[in-house]
């Protein structure tokens, strides 16, 4: 975004906050607000936020009349559902909080379209692969229980086929700490891409 966007450089000094948002939200793009819906379309007062604010119950019904869902017609309005959207819920709500405080007007749609663009590029270009892959101590944490189930399924199978949309090398490293989580040492299995599947390709 800083790099290739001219967005302010400020940004890069926010911190990350891993408790902020939770899954299942929405994020209304026109209005630039996370909010939290139930099973009756109904929007949760005290579940409204505008960067890291909270909004107060009258300014949420001054937005959403009636707390429900407006009409949707022309509206953007994603459910942040999967786990890999509470880092995107972060990071909408930090970059509109920085530029509600530096009183920076934008346009939200603008915003949105540009954040969602930096998320791809994070993934086609593989940045993000090779920044864990530089670091898999601090990125990448053992799974409770994940070797008992290994240790229990494998002995019951000549052959186990993992199915992943990451790049060959960067799924090898992580295949390597499993490995060498189930052997205690440095890992003895030979990781390969299957016939036809060349190294590095996209999926």
């Amino acid at each position: 975004m800083v790099r290739n966007g001219m967005y302010p450089a400020g940004l890069l000094d926010l911190p990350y906050d891993l408790t902020f948002a939770i899954r299942g939200l929405h994020f209304d793009v026109q209005s630039s607000c996370l909010l939290k819906v139930d099973a009756y379309s109904q929007i949760q007062t005290g579940a409204v936020y505008r960067g890291r604010r909270q909004l107060s119950d009258e300014e949420v019904k001054e937005l959403f009349p009636g707390l429900c869902l407006p009409n949707m017609e022309g509206r953007q309005m994603p459910q942040l559902i999967d786990l890999f959207s509470l880092p995107w819920a972060g990071l909408l709500s930090t970059v509109v909080h920085y530029c509600d405080t530096n009183k920076i007007v934008f346009d939200p749609k603008s915003l949105f379209n540009d954040l969602a663009e930096c998320v791809k590029q994070v993934h086609i270009t593989g940045e993000m692969y090779r920044k864990v892959s530089e670091n898999l101590k601090e990125y990448v944490h053992p799974n409770e229980g994940l070797k008992d189930y290994l240790e229990t399924a494998l002995p019951c199978a000549l052959t186990c086929h993992l199915f992943h949309t990451a790049h060959f090398y960067d799924l090898d490293d992580g295949v390597r700490i499993i490995d060498a989580g189930l052997h205690g040492g440095e890992g003895q299995q030979e990781v390969r891409a299957p016939r036809g599947v060349t190294p590095r390709l996209q999926f």
